[in-house]
């Protein structure tokens, strides 16, 4: 994976490269400051209105073990979402992620089988 570590200003829907507690994750931001974020049984809504993302194929849904919803994303944070929504460990366990935990935007990534 290729990632632009220079880019510090995430946009809606850029895929990130970030770290919490120690760990790398890659998430896709969903929403950044001041903006409103809620899952309910019918799926992702930012700011009251549901989203329809092309290239999501799964429902996004909350986690037992994660936060309470609605969260509004405070200053200097975003709030990201794996692809892989039924697996991914993002914000829906751990919270808004701090903008300076982000180690930049994702402009690549390269795959080669056996490996």
């Amino acid at each position: 994976m290729l990632f632009y570590r220079l880019s510090k200003d995430p946009q809606f829907s850029e895929t990130v490269v970030y770290q919490y507690k120690g760990n790398t994750y890659i998430g896709r931001v969903i929403a950044k400051e001041g903006d409103v974020v809620d899952i309910d049984e019918n799926g992702l809504l930012i700011n009251g209105s549901y989203q329809q993302e092309s290239g999501i194929y799964t429902s996004t849904t909350q986690f037992e073990e994660g936060i309470d919803f609605p969260v509004t994303v405070a200053q200097g944070e975003v709030f990201l979402l794996g692809d892989n929504r039924p697996e991914a460990t993002d914000s829906r366990i751990f919270g808004c992620v701090k903008e300076s935990s982000l180690l930049g935007k994702v402009v690549g990534f390269f795959r080669r089988r056996g490996i």
